[in-house]
């Protein structure tokens, strides 16, 4: 819950190769929800890129291709204790509505890791729906601590009589992806961004609940569909916070996700679907054959 006084506001992206640390996750001691999935559960696709993360998308037709914030770009991608170099070149800048780029891009890796393509979301997630987040940002300290901020924007840790309170978790030192929970809580258009297509949740004090941190950009978000299916969701691209807040993640702090189901379609048009590989191959042939014929 936002707190009176306290503007909330868009306070950077999430990028940050020289810290490598995990998402930071409420209560516990903060080592917990370290992200083990097997690397065929669509969540344990996600990997690091430039100290920072990405999404592996899967083998289409003999491509492999990872996602990720364009902010962050196209490098090697670490998953499973595994790395694998990027194609040089291969980077495609997806676009918003209108053509203006969004902060998403798409390139390949020089090795498969052999599984098919990562269902993708076919609708917005929407307000109220839970997703699970997983980054590779910033470590958070083992305890909370309770600021008192005056002004609007002076925190300190000393009790002030008529200051705000807020609570939340210095980062922390560590690196470790890591996953946690949380539940949309709207929309955002982030003109940072470039007009890129957001959705948002809302760090409360609840246990395992996550916040993005410096480090979570092109972190993958996952939702359950209608079949309960994992699909991928979004990607995490920034932070919003209080004014003045320190290095820290605060109780009504946003993390800020591109929705996917609007770029859906410029993604298969990039990594058509398995099913349409063979069509487009027969295509192709039979296109080489009438130009074969033609030039007999």
């Amino acid at each position: 819950m936002r707190r009176a006084g306290l503007l909330l506001s868009l306070i950077g992206l999430l990028a940050l190769p020289a810290a490598v640390r995990a998402v930071v996750v409420y209560d516990g001691d903060g080592t917990q929800d370290v992200a083990a999935f097997a690397i065929d559960d669509p969540r344990g696709r996600v990997g690091v890129v430039n100290g920072c993360t990405g999404v592996y998308l899967g083998d289409v037709g003999g491509a492999d291709w990872v996602i990720t914030a364009a902010h962050v770009g196209e490098g090697s991608f670490t998953v499973g204790g595994a790395t694998y170099a990027a194609v040089a070149g291969s980077s495609v800048r997806l676009t918003n509505t209108g053509g203006s780029a969004a902060d998403l891009v798409l390139y390949r890796i020089d090795s498969s890791l052999n599984l098919s393509l990562l269902p993708l979301s076919a609708s917005s997630a929407g307000a109220g729906v839970s997703v699970t987040m997983i980054g590779n940002g910033y470590n958070r300290a083992a305890s909370p601590t309770t600021w008192y901020v005056t002004g609007g924007s002076t925190w300190s840790t000393t009790p002030s009589a008529g200051a705000e309170v807020a609570t939340g978790y210095y980062y922390d030192s560590g690196n470790t992806l890591r996953w946690g929970i949380n539940t949309v809580s709207g929309t955002s258009s982030l003109l940072s961004f470039n007009n890129t297509v957001c959705e948002a949740t809302t760090f409360d004090a609840a246990p395992g609940e996550a916040q993005g941190a410096v480090g979570d950009s092109g972190g993958g978000v996952f939702s359950l569909d209608s079949a309960d299916e994992w699909t991928l969701s979004g990607i995490m691209l920034a932070i919003g916070g209080y004014k003045g807040q320190p290095s820290a993640a605060v109780v009504g702090n946003e993390t800020y996700f591109a929705d996917l189901s609007a770029y859906k379609s410029q993604i298969l048009t990039t990594i058509p679907e398995p099913a349409t590989v063979p069509v487009l191959l027969g295509i192709a042939t039979l296109g080489m054959a009438v130009w074969l014929r033609r030039r007999r």
